[in-house]
């Protein structure tokens, strides 16, 4: 088996065959990390393909400065990885059109204006990757209107389908009156680091009341239990 493909030659490369199978790989609208689309790569090419070589491609062509397939790329950062996604609109192309999307010179390459001309969908992805995107709380709380049926006091743990696979949070409501229930909202993460930090804190509080109050308490009660004796003898000593 012959060593390492080299991905980061792309598109200058006259022919660029993994760099067009690291597209057909994307183009099965898997969502893919560059170690799965170096597999990919691999079984289809019968060589050796890396995930650091597989990475600078995936860089290169969802970079929609250097390539116009990158305006259908999604991408997101799922720990330390980042994974990729082609845009549901976009895999109504064919993988040799998203191909010549990725190259910026050829002759009789398909190019984006025939895309957005054949595909008017396409437009949008192109609007919603251009507009920046709003930074996310890490959790957030929020008071909303009591669900019918919920009895008062009541916890629920839900996931929230509103967001990509990897940022879905959890919602933890409790219904606090009749009429408002407190949620809150964050990833799985984030809510067991905050149960975590909850329960240090309240670990915390208690070796504070053991270390501090419960000796100061029963140095108060000696002294008080002194004092009562120091009276009750005084008084007898008084007593004819």
């Amino acid at each position: 088996m012959s060593g390492p493909a080299d991905l980061t030659a792309g598109m200058e490369d006259p022919a660029p065959e993994n760099a067009r199978r690291v597209v057909e790989a994307l183009m099965t609208g898997a969502a893919l990390k560059a170690r799965d689309v170096a597999k990919a790569v691999s079984r289809a090419s019968g060589r050796e393909v890396t995930a650091a070589a597989a990475s600078g491609t995936l860089a290169r062509i969802s970079d929609p400065s250097r390539s116009d397939l990158g305006n259908f790329i999604r991408k997101h950062k799922a720990g330390t990885a980042w994974v990729y996604a082609m845009a549901p609109a976009a895999l109504a192309l064919t993988p040799a059109q998203a191909y010549d999307l990725t190259r910026k010179t050829g002759a009789g390459r398909y190019t984006l204006v025939q895309a957005l001309r054949e595909h008017p969908a396409l437009r949008k992805e192109i609007d919603r990757a251009a507009r920046p995107e709003t930074p996310q709380p890490v959790f957030r709380i929020l008071r909303q209107a009591a669900e019918a049926g919920r009895p008062f006091g009541g916890v629920a743990v839900n996931p929230r389908m509103d967001r990509p696979p990897a940022e879905h949070p959890i919602e933890l409501s409790v219904r606090c009156s009749s009429r408002y229930t407190l949620s809150i909202a964050s990833s799985l993460r984030t809510l067991v680091l905050l149960c975590i930090a909850a329960i240090l804190t309240v670990a915390a509080c208690g070796m504070l009341v053991y270390a501090f109050l419960l000796p100061a308490s029963v140095l108060a009660a000696a002294a008080a239990a002194g004092w009562l004796g120091w009276r009750r003898s005084r008084r007898n000593a008084d007593s004819p």
